[in-house]
């Protein structure tokens, strides 16, 4: 992603989980006094995202693009448009074309390895029902395996027979 408004759109939706209409919908007041972007997300409901610091420069970087030009948003652009410059900078980068809605369950995945419980991720991501979060979090053959694994010996620790 070439622009600071660009960069800012991409990152809105993989370090802070963000909808494409919720990130082209950014808006500078959405920031909050303890570091947070509310987000006026699905069904009418209000969320508070935590910013990394790489989201935060970009949103200010942003916001100066658009204070040269006198845009009145930083991000003047629509829900298609984030489609297309995904695909456009995913191609140039040699990858299979990537579409808003990878960031976002990227965001949910890298969120997940980290450490973040279930409820957490989806509060973060505005989800109401948590099966659907779950969907969201991708796991690798490698954890499933542990995982099992290590409740195996618990199992095994409880049963003495």
């Amino acid at each position: 992603m070439r622009s600071p408004p660009e960069r800012a759109v991409a990152l809105l939706m993989a370090d802070g989980g963000l909808r494409v209409h919720e990130a082209v919908a950014y808006q500078p007041t959405s920031l909050n006094s303890t570091g947070g972007l509310r987000v006026f997300g699905k069904r009418r409901k209000w969320r508070t995202v935590p910013l990394t610091h790489r989201l935060r420069d970009a949103l200010a970087q942003a916001a100066c693009h658009a204070q040269a030009r006198a845009w009145a948003s930083p991000i003047p652009y629509t829900t298609r448009w984030a489609h297309k410059r995904l695909a456009i900078a995913s191609a140039r980068a040699g990858l299979p074309p990537i579409n808003p809605h990878c960031l976002r369950h990227s965001y949910a995945t890298r969120l997940r390895l980290s450490g973040a419980s279930l409820p957490i991720i989806q509060a973060l991501l505005g989800h109401t029902n948590l099966v659907t979060t779950m969907i969201y979090i991708h796991t690798g053959e490698d954890e499933v395996a542990d995982t099992l694994q290590a409740f195996e010996r618990r199992i095994q620790g409880q049963t003495k027979l």
